[in-house]
């Protein structure tokens, strides 16, 4: 009874992985998948493309008349006029675009009509703008400092990390290597948030040479800005 059970499953497509497509049984047309979503696009910039594929799986051509797209999104493809049509097993792509005018969640349909009466597929299409991104500035590219005793901490050298984007800059991460030190004082770690458009915060660092000579380091700011991490050369003497 159970390998009935199992069987009549499979046939109905129960059982296994589904893809999610739109198909319309007047047309021998799939387009797949049948929803898009494009989300955190700045405003007022086009998003990057996403394919929307149309097969013709009858064995008689099936004309394209029509390609719709409504919303604050954009089409191109490479289907055939309406006088060449799908052949059997034919496909082609549809690439879908999304260019917000607001930050407010967006949402439109992507439609394909064909000869045969009736034959209609649609997508449903989502998206959702965002001011922009972080931009981060650091205040210095390197630290060096003055020589210092074997063992002893020297003054704090200050960093400003400042935010000049549109978007919360996320500090995930703040490393140093060498004889240096992050004091505790250090205003960007431990930010309850991310830091926000036009705002700054302070990394202090210290040096505390273990051995005499020249001693080299870095530090690094991991956040969400483009081109994260990074990086600070940090140089100091020490004596005995």
């Amino acid at each position: 009874m159970r390998r009935r059970v199992v069987l009549l499953l499979i046939i109905l497509g129960m059982v296994g992985p589904r893809v999610l497509y739109s198909q319309n049984y007047r047309s021998a047309l799939i387009l797949s998948p049948n929803a898009i979503s494009i989300s955190d696009v700045p405003v007022d910039q086009t998003s990057g493309p996403q394919a929307v594929t149309l097969v013709n799986t009858g064995f008689q051509p099936v004309h394209i008349t029509g390609i719709q797209i409504t919303g604050n999104f954009s089409q191109t493809n490479d289907c055939p006029s309406p006088t060449a049509g799908l052949s059997y097993n034919q496909s082609c792509m549809i690439q879908v675009t999304f260019k917000p005018n607001t930050v407010d969640a967006a949402s439109g349909t992507l439609t394909v009509t064909d000869d045969i009466p009736g034959g209609t597929l649609t997508a449903s299409l989502r998206g959702s703008g965002t001011l922009g991104f972080p931009v981060v500035a650091i205040s210095r590219t390197s630290l060096s400092f003055a020589e210092q005793s074997q063992g002893a901490v020297s003054s704090p050298q200050t960093v400003t990390v400042s935010n000049s984007g549109k978007k919360g800059l996320s500090i995930s991460d703040l490393e140093v290597t060498g004889d240096f030190t992050i004091t505790p004082g250090s205003t960007c770690e431990g930010l309850p948030g991310p830091l926000a458009p036009g705002a700054n915060c302070t990394i202090l660092v210290t040096f505390n040479p273990l051995e005499a000579g020249k001693r080299d380091g870095q530090l690094t700011i991991t956040d969400n800005a483009e081109g994260s991490p990074q990086k600070l050369s940090l140089s100091g003497t020490g004596k005995q």
